[in-house]
């Protein structure tokens, strides 16, 4: 107990670890602001994100760059429905207002696949993908953060 006391710092830097670890759980959505997420423990920042059914991360470079949702959906994107089980697809727009919104064309493609395409503020996607992901649905989610 007396090391405790005597290392302060290593102290600080264990509770920070034990905080960070079951703040910010496996296969979720943790600490979010704008900037800056942390997803499977992993913190994110100068990315934006997208994160497939099966939970595979892949970081994107801008979403507001014109080629850009073109080419995440064609590079990236994954279909994962079944008539018994209906994928949803989550679109976060930004944290502080709407800075990104997904264009009308590429929403009928992604629907027309039998995807639920749902487009929200980031706070509010992550907190439906963090629930839908516990619930066991098959979800993905591509997230403005920065």
């Amino acid at each position: 107990m007396t090391f405790f006391f005597r290392h302060k710092f290593f102290t600080l830097l264990f509770i920070l670890f034990i905080w960070y670890w079951f703040y910010n759980p496996a296969n979720r959505i943790g600490l979010a602001r704008k900037g800056i997420v942390v997803y499977n423990r992993f913190p994110i920042f100068l990315f934006d994100l997208y994160i497939n059914p099966d939970g595979k991360m892949v970081l994107l470079e801008d979403l507001n760059k014109e080629q850009s949702d073109g080419y995440w959906y064609k590079t990236h994107f994954t279909a994962k429905s079944s008539e018994n089980k209906r994928t949803t697809f989550i679109v976060g727009t930004g944290f502080d207002s709407t800075e990104f919104v997904l264009n009308y064309n590429l929403v009928q493609k992604i629907q027309a696949q039998n995807i639920l395409v749902k487009q929200m503020p980031s706070p509010e996607a992550i907190k439906q993908y963090n629930n839908m992901r516990d619930s066991l649905n098959s979800v993905s989610i591509l997230l403005k953060i920065k």
